[in-house]
């Protein structure tokens, strides 16, 4: 998967500064954030993080059961996990029919601030996020974006449309997402070791430790 906007994937940045909200662009709010990852995510206000979990395709069934024990899961102890993979097609057209398919919704914003960073975004630097166009000020940031996504890229293989050779200049990024819940935060530090382990993760002191 996918969030996300876009700015997809907004990261709070050192210092005690937020960073901006991805899904409108404001100065986001320490306190009101997604967890996708391992890392989190800032918002501006309560509104966005639910907008921001329909750009990335998140699958929600509430806290069931612990992934790691089985035991009951409880709901803040939350994590998205977005999975991402490149997909690329025989032709232009392609594009279109796979976004439809998948009930993407299409939109160009242009370029505007970098989706990694503050900076203006470059024209130059793009790519296909689950049908938005995503806007970056240097490759350097749309790497850093696409690594934060954990994105999967086999390279160019058959068009899923056509089953035709596909060419890499027309690869775009599918991203597609799930909560999941844990017992404790034992069980999510574990969890998120296993599956993340190239990511630095660093939980809060102040955080309130689950039982």
């Amino acid at each position: 998967m996918h969030s996300v906007a876009i700015v997809l994937l907004g990261m709070a940045v050192a210092g005690g500064d937020a960073g901006k909200c991805p899904i409108s662009g404001k100065p986001a709010k320490e306190d009101i954030f997604l967890d996708v990852n391992g890392k989190k995510v800032n918002f501006c206000c309560d509104k966005c993080p639910t907008a921001y979990a329909k750009k990335i395709g998140v699958v929600d069934e509430g806290a069931k059961n612990c992934p790691l024990e089985g035991k009951p899961a409880k709901a803040e102890t939350k994590l998205i996990r977005a999975h991402a993979e490149m997909v690329y097609f025989c032709c232009n057209k392609c594009p279109t029919k796979y976004n439809e398919k998948e009930k993407l919704e299409v939109a160009d914003k242009g370029p505007k601030t970098c989706a990694a960073c503050d900076k203006p975004a470059s024209a130059d630097h793009s790519i296909s996020v689950n049908g938005e166009k995503t806007y970056f000020c240097c490759e350097k940031c749309e790497k850093g974006y696409l690594k934060t996504l954990a994105l999967v890229d086999k390279g160019p293989d058959k068009c899923p449309i056509s089953n035709h050779e596909a060419k890499k200049e027309t690869g775009i990024v599918r991203v597609k997402s799930e909560a999941v819940y844990f017992c404790c935060n034992d069980c999510r530090g574990k969890y998120l070791a296993e599956n993340f382990k190239e990511e630095k993760r660093s939980e809060k002191k102040s955080e309130k430790k689950i039982d």
